[in-house]
């Protein structure tokens, strides 16, 4: 309600489910009369372009804390969860570099928030529908993941072990959705192009 003055903290009118939380980080107030979308609007989103990575933890009770880690702009990123308590990381979330490396995840996510946000009707929303469909398959699996982690006796590798498979299935996404995006546009560039003619260089 954008007439209304917010307390810093308020109780929810329900329950607030993890989907509705990672939607909220990508939020840019769409359906209200500060979208971003509008050009004269000068409003801060939630979501914008420059955010390195989010992160949303979950506290359960009697049940180990689990970290949603998005990279890149979380609009066009998936979150990943982990456990808290591993130990190692893949290899393509150590690297660290200023300049694009496709071996990177950050960069890997990077990739395709910047294509996705060239045109967020177009592209992005493959992007977006993609992504939640990757999320709603981890949260509705939390319980077997869990599991997994109880059985190996809530052991750092075994913590790790499940966030390797997981962030692997998230990479192996965003290479799919990379080229996706990248036959897509050179399709658009060569129907301007017809179109418009000389005006499309």
């Amino acid at each position: 309600d954008v007439n209304r003055r917010y307390q810093i903290f308020e109780k929810p009118t329900h329950k607030i489910k993890l989907g509705e939380i990672f939607e909220f980080m990508r939020y840019r107030f769409e359906d209200t009369k500060y979208s971003v979308d509008i050009k004269e609007n000068n409003t801060r989103p939630i979501a914008i372009e420059r955010t390195s990575e989010t992160h949303i933890l979950q506290l359960r009770k009697n049940k180990p804390t689990i970290l949603w880690m998005s990279l890149a702009n979380s609009e066009f990123s998936v979150f990943t969860p982990l456990y808290t308590n591993l130990d190692t990381i893949p290899n393509e979330y150590k690297k660290v570099t200023l300049d694009f490396d496709e071996t990177s995840a950050y960069w890997k996510f990077r990739a395709v928030s910047t294509l996705a946000s060239t045109n967020r009707e177009r592209y992005g929303k493959l992007v977006r529908d993609t992504y939640k469909a990757l999320e709603t398959k981890w949260i509705n699996n939390v319980k077997n993941m869990d599991k997994e982690y109880e059985e190996g006796f809530k052991m750092p590798e075994v913590a790790s072990k499940i966030f390797a498979n997981i962030s692997k299935e998230a990479m192996d996404t965003a290479d799919e959705l990379f080229k996706t995006l990248i036959r897509n546009m050179s399709v658009d560039i060569i129907n301007d192009s017809k179109k418009y003619g000389k005006d499309i260089e």
